[in-house]
């Protein structure tokens, strides 16, 4: 690796960062170039005007991964031995809740990354941030098998950055780690001086198995990454919490009414401030002479067409996130609806459902195959169980 991070990945983990402000609820910052551009009195430089944020992005990921994982889906294998392994191993490693995460993260970074590995004898399953994530596959067929699985992370210790590479090809893992001074890639040293392993690990896993399993939130051909849900939604939320931030500048501004007085109530030499006390001058009547009674001016907003505007923008959100209104609580008559009827509301989001649940269930089961493989071939446990013989789970979803 001569950079880091390859300049081919920097689009991609562009997008990443910004897709996880939005799940985090900093829309602020991913969209501080925008609101520079755009409307700047919101990008923060004012701290008394307040920018209005709509945790959609958080709403829709949340609802994805209750889709899929908010019910255990089983883990069925013929053989009785391995039935118990994968159990002790499904237990040990939590990996309902641990997929559920996942199922949050590819929701809206478009990638999960898994890893196998084997702890004091134990096998173990854990999570990879895709960040750190740089495989090298075949870009003319992506269908292929990854050619090297390539995980680079910079690590501090004794207040020293290096950057520690792990390459997981078929049987091996080698572990490289360099100087990283100021970004820049510097000299190699020993893993075993500094991290304390060795820098090649033999894993005893031939072709068709892998410690490191990549799940798209869903994909196209031709394409080696996943598509974030947030992919064609990101200009959606950025009008929405926009036109919200308008009206409450608007309503703030103009939240106050003024106080009118009759001409000669107030001090006119200066010592009363009039804009601290809110207040105007009325001249008399220019006819009969009558001086106008005190009364406040309030101010007339007409914000219907911008909230107007407001429920348009979010139809047009529900419309090309695939989820139904009807999942937020939102619908427009207060009555009860069939099950016919609510299953027709939610039938694109039910696709959704199932479109995402193919990769995950392709990838749940390379990941148990490669585990009963990687547990038989180096002796590891789930507990105190052994698998017996290597086997294709089948998923039952619920």
């Amino acid at each position: 690796m001569k950079q880091y991070p390859p300049q081919k990945d920097i689009d991609r983990l562009a997008k990443y960062d910004t897709y996880e402000r939005l799940f985090m609820g900093d829309h602020r910052t991913a969209f501080r170039s925008k609101l520079e551009q755009y409307d700047p009195q919101f990008s923060g430089q004012d701290p008394t005007v307040r920018y209005v944020v709509l945790p959609y992005p958080r709403i829709m990921s949340t609802i994805s991964a209750d889709l899929l994982f908010e019910e255990q889906p089983k883990v069925l294998l013929e053989n009785k031995t391995n039935q118990e392994f994968v159990d002790k191993l499904w237990y040990e490693n939590n990996l309902w809740t641990t997929l559920y995460e996942e199922a949050l993260v590819s929701s809206y970074k478009g990638d999960s990354v898994m890893r196998i590995l084997a702890v004091d004898g134990q096998i173990r399953v854990d999570t990879v941030k895709p960040d750190v994530y740089f495989p090298v596959y075949n870009e003319s067929n992506v269908k292929t098998p990854v050619k090297e699985h390539v995980l680079a992370y910079r690590q501090t210790i004794d207040e020293r950055e290096y950057l520690v590479v792990e390459t997981y090809r078929v049987g091996e893992i080698e572990t490289k780690v360099y100087e990283f001074k100021q970004n820049t890639i510097g000299g190699e040293y020993n893993p075993k001086d500094i991290l304390g392993i060795e820098p090649i690990v033999k894993t005893n896993l031939g072709e068709g198995y892998s410690l490191i399993h990549h799940i798209k939130n869903w994909g196209m051909s031709g394409k080696f990454w996943g598509i974030s849900d947030y992919e064609d939604l990101v200009d959606l939320f950025f009008a929405i919490n926009n036109r919200l931030s308008r009206n409450e500048h608007i309503l703030d501004k103009h939240g106050d009414p003024i106080l009118a007085v009759p001409q000669g109530v107030l001090d006119s030499s200066g010592e009363v401030s009039r804009q601290k006390l809110g207040m105007i001058e009325l001249p008399s009547h220019p006819m009969n002479g009558e001086t106008s009674k005190p009364e406040y001016i309030v101010w007339d907003s007409k914000l219907e067409s911008s909230f107007a505007q407001i429920d348009v923008l979010e139809e047009q959100l529900f419309k090309a996130a695939q989820v139904s209104p009807t999942l937020f609580g939102l619908t427009k008559y207060g009555v009860a609806e069939s099950g016919r009827a609510l299953k027709y509301k939610l039938l694109r989001t039910l696709s959704l459902k199932h479109r995402k649940q193919m990769y995950w269930d392709n990838g749940i089961k390379s990941l148990i195959e490669s585990a009963i493989e990687f547990a038989r071939n180096n002796r590891l446990q789930a507990d105190d169980k052994r698998p017996a013989q290597t086997e294709v789970p089948t998923i039952i979803w619920q």
